[in-house]
């Protein structure tokens, strides 16, 4: 069995998005995300936190001083764990979602991944530009802060 090393309120079947703290589009992103996540799965952890350097270093990604790319962190604690990136990150939260989410995922999953990362690489490259960034991380809102890792 894997060390956690994540707290105890993230179980097996729950996902960790790292994401890009000081990116207004990724902000976004993990706004929309908490919006449609009913079932309260996907919890978040910016990447400029000491606990996703800690992931990083366990994963083999070396570390970073621009974050251009989402993680997925599954099955975490787990002999299973893994940290899928780019649009395979993407793809995997949004199935997490449930639903009619679940054939959304589906059909973008069906796409080559070639192509899903070139969309995805494309939207990265600019996502400043998009949204904006940020002197610091967001601090969430006393109801969201339970789902948000390495505060």
């Amino acid at each position: 069995m894997v060390t956690p090393l994540l707290p105890e309120q993230v179980g097996p079947q729950d996902v960790v998005l790292l994401f890009d703290g000081l990116c207004g589009f990724c902000d976004g992103t993990v706004r929309w995300l908490l919006r449609h996540d009913r079932a309260g799965r996907i919890y978040f952890l910016a990447q400029q936190s000491e606990l996703a350097q800690t992931i990083f270093a366990r994963h083999g990604i070396p570390k970073r001083t621009e974050e251009d790319r989402a993680y997925l962190l599954v099955h975490p604690g787990t002999d299973a764990e893994q940290l899928l990136q780019r649009s395979d990150a993407i793809v995997a939260a949004i199935r997490m979602l449930g639903g009619v989410w679940t054939a959304v995922a589906t059909l973008m999953g069906m796409l080559p991944r070639g192509l899903r990362n070139a969309v995805y690489g494309v939207v990265a490259h600019n996502r400043y530009w998009i949204g904006g960034r940020r002197a610091e991380c967001r601090i969430p809102a006393a109801e969201e802060r339970r789902r948000f890792l390495g505060l």
